[in-house]
């Protein structure tokens, strides 16, 4: 839990969910992307969770399925990126090619950018129920990976020895250089001769990717609870020339892989047999569409009142700058004919209509004066006041379980992320009860667990939730009058008695 809550202070957590606040509602739902970016390096660390927000423009679901992502045989996504991008993160050269769907960038970048072209990554089911991935632009392929979410290291091609992981080695869970041993697992760097890495076995310089199902451990790993994973062991055997011997075996352990879509679908409110939920701008379209006839005809009324003045057929006017006027009429009687008529248009009962419609539309979503922050002469007091807000909110309860729900299956999507990639400890802060600052570790082998029968296995077997007692523990003015309560109750004991004020 606290190294959520360290990755939600760490990723960019304000904007993405502002930015989904507003797209929610409008469009019925929309999504997070979880990635694995293994470009982002330390010194001591490879690796780091990426999160992204998704507009329902951005994704392409498979048809016909509704139920869920996770029922889904693939997921493609529409990704606006730069020519360099695609250069840099594939070397891939897509100069000659152009932007197939600028919509979904945004309703005001709908033009065609000179320097952005439109990736598309498809997410699919493999035969081993794994993740694959396909990726491509226009039609130049850019990726192909049959199991995307699975250990990749760069092998000899002459005796298979696992590249040392250097500036520009494989990804995490590589093997590194330590006193001349390969050590799996941490970072370090190898011998390069003209700038390409050398095999410490036969001197080959030409790698090539290998997933790996096992990693190999040499030295032992200490866990958080002070117990280790234990490294190599002695064995007799025979080594390659048939002789006896003592033989290093490593311990083995299975890579771990989420096997999960790396969409994350959150939605505004449930409805049966669509992908999307339902949208707020659905459910008052007729009331907007009153609203705006309503709006138009005041306009016109306003528009069209204004002052007329009445003049005798042969009297004239003075034209000019000054602001005393000259009418020159021809006898008494058309002196009287000159008058001026203030014509004002009647919006009053539109008026009152339009406050009716939007109240309609307030009251279908469930909005009322107390949860907008408004004067509600309804509340004649602050618990009333709060028992109103309290009321809206229960009124818009399944958009908060959705988004409850949504960033659950996101918490565990990173959690396994974590699980799956994060090879070396990573630190995490938190507060203990007094608020002092702790400092502890994500060990990932603490997850690492034995059965009965000897074999390696990964522990992801945990219940995700967000808790809604949260914000009640950051509101010290709620926390001070339960504690208040508590005190005038006789919670703490008597009340009129000097230790229980101490």
């Amino acid at each position: 839990e606290d190294m959520l809550r360290n990755e939600l202070v760490r990723l960019p957590f304000e904007q993405l969910n502002d930015m989904l606040e507003r797209t929610v509602p409008i469009q019925g739902g929309a999504g997070f992307l979880v990635e694995w970016d293994n470009a982002e390096r330390t010194h001591f660390t490879v690796g780091e969770l990426t999160v992204s927000a998704l507009h329902p423009k951005q994704i392409v679901p498979q048809d016909g399925v509704y139920t869920g992502i996770e029922d889904m045989d693939y997921i493609i996504l529409k990704l606006p990126q730069t020519k360099e991008y695609i250069r840099r993160r594939y070397g891939v050269e897509v100069e000659d090619e152009s932007e197939q769907e600028p919509e979904v960038k945004g309703s005001a970048g709908t033009a065609t950018a000179d320097d952005l072209v439109t990736q598309y990554i498809a997410y699919y089911r493999n035969s081993k129920g794994g993740i694959g991935l396909y990726s491509w632009v226009c039609d130049t392929e850019l990726e192909n990976l049959e199991d995307y979410q699975a250990r990749r290291l760069k092998k000899c091609t002459q005796c298979g020895a696992a590249e040392p992981l250097g500036e520009a080695g494989p990804s995490a869970g590589a093997v590194s250089w330590i006193d001349g041993l390969l050590v799996p697992g941490m970072p370090g760097t190898a011998p390069e001769r003209s700038g390409a890495k050398i095999c410490p076995y036969c001197g080959g310089t030409k790698w090539e990717d290998s997933e790996e199902e096992y990693e190999e451990l040499y030295a032992p790993v200490l866990r958080s609870d002070g117990s280790e994973v234990p490294g190599a062991r002695l064995t007799a055997g025979l080594d390659e020339y048939g002789q006896p011997a003592v033989l290093e075996t490593p311990t083995r352990i299975p890579f771990y892989k989420p096997d999960i879509y790396p969409v994350i679908l959150q939605k505004n409110v449930s409805v049966y047999g669509r992908f999307l939920g339902d949208s707020d701008l659905d459910k008052i379209r007729d009331q907007q569409n009153t609203v705006n006839r309503i709006e138009a005809k005041i306009i016109d009324k306003l528009l069209a009142s204004g002052s007329y003045i009445t003049l005798p057929k042969e009297a004239s006017i003075k034209v000019d700058a000054d602001d005393m006027k000259v009418i020159r009429p021809e006898s008494i009687a058309d002196k009287a004919l000159i008058d001026v008529y203030d014509l004002q248009g009647n919006v009053e009962q539109d008026l009152v209509y339009l406050k009716q419609v939007y109240e309609e539309a307030r009251q279908t979503i469930g909005i009322t004066d107390s949860f907008q922050g408004r004067q509600d002469t309804t509340a004649t007091s602050g618990k009333a006041k709060e028992f109103s807000a309290a009321q809206a909110a229960g009124r818009l309860e399944s958009k908060r379980v959705m988004k409850e729900a949504a960033y659950a299956a996101l918490f565990e999507a990173m959690f396994k992320f974590k699980l799956a990639y994060a090879d070396e400890p990573r630190p995490v802060m938190s507060e203990d009860l007094y608020g002092n600052p702790e400092y502890k570790e994500f060990n990932r082998y603490d997850f690492l667990e034995q059965d009965d029968a000897g074999q390696w296995c990964w522990n992801d077997q945990f219940l995700f939730s967000c808790d809604t007692s949260t914000p009640l523990a950051q509101n010290r003015e709620a926390m001070w009058q339960e504690t208040r309560q508590n005190l005038q109750t006789g919670a703490f004991g008597d009340p009129a008695s000097i230790q229980t004020l101490i």
